[in-house]
């Protein structure tokens, strides 16, 4: 069977800038932003930093920008850092962001997530550890399949071909 030709180049690229269509949504172009973490919330509430790295896509003419992963529980926040929508106090923040891109021309997307047993971890940059705050603002365990706490280990050729093997 012979393969489809695709066109000039040119015509692929110019598609591009073209507005797209998706039930429900159009994006002025083809130009999206994926979810970054930013480890930047305060108490899972969005920061100026949120608005303005979000903000620099959308008013750079990108069709889509996606907010990082937003922990949809306390306890499932990967790390202190993340965005939060477990209390409608968190709402503000993230509207003026989705405001902001907005007046833009953009379309503000969220990707929701849960950390599951891996959550309440310090950011990268400070070790990646377990949470060790004060008790009183340190959540509950999150919960995990196991029961257990994530505990990175070293891989090794065996565990590799375990993997592999299923």
């Amino acid at each position: 069977m012979a393969a489809k030709h695709r066109g000039d180049p040119a015509d692929d690229r110019a598609a591009a800038v073209h507005a797209h269509d998706h039930p429900g949504v159009t994006l002025k172009n083809r130009a999206v932003v994926a979810p970054m973490h930013q480890y930047a919330a305060i108490r899972g509430f969005a920061t100026d930093w949120h608005l303005m790295n979000a903000g620099r896509y959308a008013a750079g003419g990108a069709g889509l920008v996606i907010m990082e992963s937003t922990k949809v529980e306390r306890r499932g926040a990967g790390t202190v850092g993340d965005l939060g929508l477990w209390d409608d106090a968190h709402i503000p923040g993230l509207a003026r962001c989705v405001e902001f891109i907005r007046t833009h021309g953009s379309v503000a997307g969220i990707q929701l997530g849960h950390s599951g047993r891996k959550a309440r971890r310090f950011r990268p940059w400070e070790g990646g550890g377990r949470w060790s705050g004060p008790m009183r603002s340190r959540p509950r365990r999150a919960p995990g399949r196991s029961g257990s706490w994530w505990r990175p280990r070293r891989s090794t050729a065996r565990t590799a071909t375990r993997c592999r093997a299923g």
